[in-house]
């Protein structure tokens, strides 16, 4: 006989009076049971009493413990061979069991446990608790029943209204499919999800347009009748198949597993497994990878479930795929994003590759910045790659574009012109210090030799005055106007060359002698520059004399130059002139003195005593006049009037003094 092993019920195949007659039928056919006085009882007919089971039960476990009694359950069933193992030690421990000795000691019922030896009683578990097996050892045992989930608490809550859990345990309730609510708390089945208003059939369809259904259950109908069949009974009980399921002893179909749940075994007579976290599956599922990956979640790995898509990708359907990249130009911080809606589009003028997580990941286009989270044109005069901040277009460059990328944007200012970094036209551009143009923004020429130019930007060069020569061009400074040699000078300014250094005037160099500039002889002149031979020294007119080495003849004190021909010559001072020696020059004889002489030197005569002249230059005596109260007695003397007589300043010279009118006096 070999004993078949049922794990449902914890190792009983039987009600208990079935199991003491087949422990007595294996008694007395076993050959492997110690010969006792108890088990040759078991082998006669109405001998085997429950005295005698017990010890043949104990017998039986001492010897099981040797290595012998291991061989000689070889040929039992595994199941056979578990169980009996088990009796042995729950006999030994009594953990589990309930009474007062080996024999009367009983398993717990579900929903009790027994967490000591020697307890006369099972402990019940907590209201809405029971255990998935017998002799249940702990309340740690004590899960939720079925229609109930577990609470932080450790209580056991219904399910709510909508929701069912089949079968008992700790895990959450599933929510009825679409279409289909579950009235009440504490649902235990899907099938008591029943369909909503506005769904109809075992399926729980929506009504088709045009039609309703204001009624709950699924035998009711919209517009339309459904109809359903019923496959024909067998005569004998088939296995369940995988992906359905029967709890319960009845001669009623097998029903599909929910949704979320699947079963992989054939007559599976236990609640269909939930599915791993964040997964899901539809109704029927027969395999643990019919369990898909939710929306926002991937990489299926069997019992341990999918993990969240990380931010950047996103995942909007079930299945266990790879989650999406976010699109270009956008990013997603989400964990576990389900809908492209939850990529952000990157800020104005940025741009991301696909797949971006954050906004930093948001790169600035060619010739923007980033300012804050915005990104900024780099603006005329500047450029910038997206990722740095902008930069200045270099000096002596210029950019005409807002958009510049590269410093490749920023054009080289005309030839011979400077600008400054930063600059955003071609007119920015200007002459560079020893260059001229008419205009800025143009090519700029070089200052030639003998001119300089000492500042930026359009305008002439400056050259160099007359008695200076410069070499070189270009020149950006006066110090480069050189001075010609002692005693010679250029003809003009602007000289470039030594050689156009000349002997000044009053000076003369022969052609072929290299010797400096000889002056003229003293009472001679040389008004040409560069002169090359002493025939140039020219001698003084009359009257005039010079030193050596001059231009021109000065006349002698007394004379004046006159210039009524070419070389001119000196003429006296007139009469009624002077020679001011400080001055040089001849000047009038002021008023009341006079000159009847030419050439007179330092000062005119002045006029008689009591005499005067009203104006200048005056010539000879007789323009000295006498002064009021005093007639002209001769040339030159004048006398007082006597007593009695008068004479006014408008008298004539030569009128004698006037008698004073009777009564008066003088």
């Amino acid at each position: 006989m070999v004993l078949q092993y049922d794990e449902r019920s914890g190792g009983h195949v039987e009600e208990a009076a079935d199991l003491v007659e087949r422990l007595k039928s294996f008694m007395k056919r076993s050959s492997i049971l110690v010969v006792t006085e108890d088990t040759q009882a078991c082998r006669a007919e109405g001998g085997c009493t429950p005295d005698a089971i017990a010890e043949a039960i104990r017998s039986t476990c001492r010897q099981a413990r040797r290595d012998l009694v291991e061989d000689s359950l070889s040929e039992w069933s595994s199941e056979s061979r578990a169980w009996f193992m088990q009796q042995m030690e729950e006999a030994k421990r009594g953990v589990g069991y309930e009474g007062t000795g080996y024999v009367s000691c009983s398993q717990c019922q579900l929903g009790s446990y027994n967490p000591s030896a020697g307890l006369t009683f099972c402990a019940s578990c907590p209201a809405s608790k029971t255990t998935a097996i017998y002799s249940s050892k702990s309340a740690s045992e004590c899960v939720c029943l079925a229609g109930y989930f577990l609470l932080v608490d450790g209580s056991c809550q219904p399910c709510f209204p909508g929701t069912f859990k089949p079968a008992i345990g700790n895990g959450e309730c599933t929510v009825c499919g679409t279409g289909k609510f579950a009235i009440g708390d504490g649902s235990t089945d899907a099938s008591l999800c029943i369909c909503k208003q506005g769904y109809f059939g075992a399926d729980c369809l929506p009504c088709a347009a045009g039609s309703y259904k204001n009624s709950t259950g699924s035998g009711d109908y919209c517009s339309i009748t459904s109809i359903f069949t019923k496959s024909d009974s067998n005569t004998s009980c088939v296995p369940c198949e995988p992906g359905t399921n029967k709890i319960n002893l009845g001669d009623y179909a097998c029903v599909s597993c929910p949704e979320n749940y699947y079963s992989e075994a054939y007559a599976l007579d236990t609640a269909c497994k939930p599915c791993p976290a964040f997964t899901t599956s539809a109704a029927g599922s027969s395999r643990i990878e019919d369990c898909q990956c939710v929306a926002g979640y991937t990489n299926f790995n069997g019992s341990n479930g999918c993990v969240p898509c990380a931010a950047g990708p996103y995942k909007n359907f079930a299945a266990s795929f790879i989650c999406t990249l976010c699109p270009e130009n956008t990013y997603s911080s989400a964990i576990g994003a389900t809908s492209v809606l939850q990529c952000t589009s990157c800020p104005l003028h940025s741009t991301s590759i696909p797949g971006a997580s954050k906004l930093e990941d948001c790169k600035c286009d060619s010739g923007f910045q980033k300012i804050g989270v915005d990104c900024v044109s780099c603006g005329l005069g500047r450029y910038g790659n997206g990722t740095e901040a902008c930069k200045d277009c270099p000096a002596d460059t210029y950019s005409i574009t807002t958009l510049s990328a590269s410093v490749a944007s920023c054009l080289p200012c005309p030839s011979n012109s400077v600008a400054p970094s930063s600059s955003v036209n071609v007119l920015a551009c200007r002459c560079k210090e020893g260059y001229t143009a008419n205009s800025d923004g143009v090519a700029c020429a070089a200052c030639q030799s003998g001119y300089y130019k000492n500042y930026q930007g359009k305008g002439p060069c400056v050259a160099c005055a007359i008695g200076f020569y410069m070499q070189t061009a270009a020149s950006v400074t006066i110090d480069d106007c050189l001075p010609c040699p002692a005693l010679t000078t250029t003809l003009a300014n602007g000289s470039s060359l030594i050689s156009s250094c000349l002997c000044q005037v009053g000076y003369y160099k022969d052609q072929i002698s290299d010797n400096a500039c000889t002056p003229c002889p003293s009472d001679t002149f040389s008004a040409q520059i560069g002169a090359v031979a002493s025939t140039t020294c020219k001698p003084c007119f009359t009257y005039a004399k010079s030193a050596a080495g001059s231009y021109e003849c000065s006349c002698v004190p007394g004379y004046y130059r006159s210039y009524s021909d070419v070389l001119g010559y000196c003429l006296p001072c007139p009469s009624g002139t002077y020679y001011d020696i400080a001055l040089k020059s001849c000047q009038n004889c002021p008023a009341s003195t006079y000159n009847p002489d030419i050439a007179v030197i330092g000062a005119c005569l002045p006029c008689p005593n009591h005499s005067h002249s009203n104006t200048n230059g005056s010539t000879q005596i007789s323009s000295c006049s006498c002064d009021p109260g005093y007639y002209n007695q001769s040339l030159g003397v004048c006398v007082a009037c006597v007593p009695g007589k008068f004479k006014t300043a408008d008298s004539p010279q030569g009128k004698p003094c006037e008698v004073c009118s009777m009564g008066f006096r003088v």
